[in-house]
């Protein structure tokens, strides 16, 4: 006979022994449908959030054209019942395109382009200003002229 020695063999209750207790976290295989639930909510109130600033970019949109065309045109205004009807036709394209923010490469500008913006709208009710005192002061050269009066020079 051979001496060879056998591997000791062990009580099956000692392997038992060595078993852990099952883990309280899923593991990442499993189904979770709590997860599911809040991954659903914070979608929502996500896209609720979406909505909401596409909204008001479609209203301040509105509200600039607005302020513009009364710049140029002074007397005109759109009817409100109007500018609903813009806001709600507007808000939609606004959420389809970047949610009626900026695209990620012209974010990093957003307060050089607001300045801009703003810089010019002044500067062209400036203009605006200056181009209605110009005609005034020829309509009161005109009727000056035909009462046969030289117009009083206005100080500047």
């Amino acid at each position: 006979m051979t001496d060879k020695k056998q591997p000791e063999q062990q009580d099956d209750l000692t392997e038992l022994d060595n078993l852990k207790e099952p883990e309280e976290q899923p593991e990442p295989g499993d189904y979770d449908p709590g997860a599911d639930d809040a991954a659903q909510q914070q979608l929502e109130a996500a896209a609720d959030a979406a909505q909401q600033q596409a909204a008001a970019s479609a209203m301040v949109t509105v509200s600039v054209i607005e302020a513009a065309l009364s710049m140029m045109y002074p007397g005109v205004q759109i009817a409100p019942v109007q500018k609903q009807a813009i806001i709600q036709k507007l808000a939609p394209v606004l959420m389809k395109y970047n949610a009626g923010g900026m695209p990620p490469w012209m974010a990093a500008y957003k307060e050089e382009l607001e300045l801009a913006g703003a810089v010019g709208l002044a500067g062209f009710a400036v203009w605006q200003q200056i181009k209605a005192m110009k005609a005034k002061e020829v309509k009161e050269a005109a009727e000056g002229a035909a009462d046969g009066k030289e117009p009083e020079p206005q100080a500047a």
